[in-house]
Order: structure tokens, then C-alpha cells, then sequence
């Protein structure tokens, strides 16, 4: 028998489990689980839906407020994610903090684990401005968000994208975002917890990348705390960048 930690134990979700796959674009699920859907060839987003702990979501509440952006390209090891503590640092509650630092590194793994790569790009921090108001999808090979306090990511499933206007929007997000939206689709919405796995342009294949943007909140004066980490390339593509030197000798970083 395996006692679970306080960070099993808070991530879990009440109530039965939830997997919804629609049209094979998407898989929405409320174990860690789902975010292996995005293994499948037809899957561009895979969800795990989750409720912050309640420590967690007041000790965010309070941070968001003075918290500091945090950006770094990291190597997927103990030491370079140590690093992960610096703009936890401003959160009072060291229980929270300590979850929420579990937290990060875990799913800056899982990124890491997902696309194959031995580094990753994070970002973590507060979003106080409109980022992305055109639906779009990212150019790199694989993305994970996480929001942590305010209105979490939009979406949109394949079958509901326009790819035509998506590959030439108009220059107005308004107008881009009313026509990238097929007739009958839906919009929808994460909620704070909530963790998304995306494919991007640059994953490879026949795959098309999740459609997806920031919510508008600049005229709401809402915060939001954001976890971003992104893998650029594949783990061949990193190789191939570090052995380009003339002889083939990797280059020093």
C-alpha cells in the first residue's frame, strides 16, 4: 500500500471520472492521464480537467497581485528546475508554495516526456493584457498550459475551424475570429486548474494544431497566473541544432 502525498491528493477531481472525445480532435479528461491522448495521430488537444486545492486557490489570489514574470529555457533535470522556485518565491503560504512548485515541475516533465525533448522553454507568470486575440495555432512542435487564477484558455475544435481563413485572418481580431469559427461551432472555455497539451504547427505529419487564444480580460482589469512550456523542435531536430558546427562538433551553449 502507497500513502499519496498532499499533491496526489489535491490534484484528483471529485465526483466520477469524465472522458469526452469528440470527432477524434480532442480528449478532455479528469485523470492525468488524458493528456496521453495527444499521443494519438487525430488528437490536436487533450485536457485534464482538474480543481486547484482550495489552499492553492487562495494563495494564488494573493500572488497575483505582485507576482513577477518568470522566463527561462531550461534543461529537464533536478537542477535546472530548482529554478522553478524563484517566482514561487512571493507566494506567503508554504504549503501552497510547495504544491504549486511540485506542480510545475511535474507538468514541465510531462511536457518534456510528451514531445521528446530534453529541454523546454517556461514562462510563469501574471497576464494582465489581451496576449493573442486571434485564435491561431502555436509554430513549435508542442505546448502546455496551465492557468492558475482568472479565465482559463479558448478553443476551438478542428471540425469547428475555418483553415482557409486560419492560414490568412483578417488584420482585425474581431473580424478573424468571427470567420475562423465555422457556422454552428462553439467556442469554449478552461477554467482555472484546468491543463492543456497541444499540438503545434511544427509537430510533424498530417496533424493539425489546436486552434486556441488568450481570453480577453484588459478590459475587465483581471489578472491571470499562467504556466507555459513549450518544446520548440523534436529531440532530432535539438541534435541536429547542436552538432550544425562545421565538423560536427556540438557548440557550446
Amino acid at each position: 500500500f502507497k500513502q499519496k502525498t498532499a499533491y496526489e491528493i489535491g490534484v484528483r477531481l471529485v465526483g466520477s471520472e469524465m472522458c469526452i472525445r469528440d470527432r477524434s480532435s480532442f480528449y478532455l479528461g479528469s485523470e492525468r492521464s488524458a493528456l496521453r491522448a495527444l499521443d494519438a495521430r487525430d488528437v490536436s488537444l487533450a485536457i485534464w480537467r482538474r480543481r486547484l486545492p482550495p489552499l492553492v486557490q487562495g494563495a494564488v489570489a494573493g500572488w497575483a497581485a505582485q507576482a513577477s514574470p518568470f522566463e527561462a529555457a531550461l534543461r529537464v533535470s533536478d537542477e535546472d528546475l530548482a529554478a522553478l522556485q524563484a517566482p514561487l518565491a512571493q507566494v506567503t503560504d508554504l504549503d501552497a508554495r510547495s504544491w504549486l512548485f511540485e506542480d510545475v515541475r511535474s507538468l514541465v516533465r510531462e511536457l518534456a516526456e510528451r514531445a521528446g525533448v530534453a529541454s523546454v522553454k517556461v514562462s510563469l507568470g501574471p497576464v494582465r493584457t489581451d496576449q493573442c486575440r486571434k485564435f491561431h495555432v502555436d509554430h513549435l512542435r508542442m505546448r502546455l498550459v496551465t492557468t492558475y487564477a482568472g479565465p482559463g484558455t479558448e478553443w476551438i475544435a478542428n471540425e469547428h475551424v475555418e483553415r482557409s481563413v486560419l492560414a490568412h485572418p483578417p488584420s482585425c481580431p474581431c473580424d478573424a475570429n468571427q470567420q475562423i469559427l465555422r457556422a454552428g461551432g462553439a467556442v469554449r472555455h478552461c477554467e482555472a486548474g484546468d491543463v492543456l497539451l497541444m499540438k503545434g504547427a511544427r509537430y510533424g505529419g498530417a496533424e493539425q494544431g489546436a486552434v486556441h487564444r488568450s481570453p480577453p480580460i484588459e478590459q475587465l482589469a483581471i489578472t491571470r497566473l499562467v504556466l507555459i512550456v513549450s518544446a520548440e523542435a523534436s529531440a532530432a531536430s535539438q541534435s541536429a541544432a547542436r552538432t550544425s558546427r562545421p565538423g560536427g562538433r556540438a557548440a557550446r551553449r
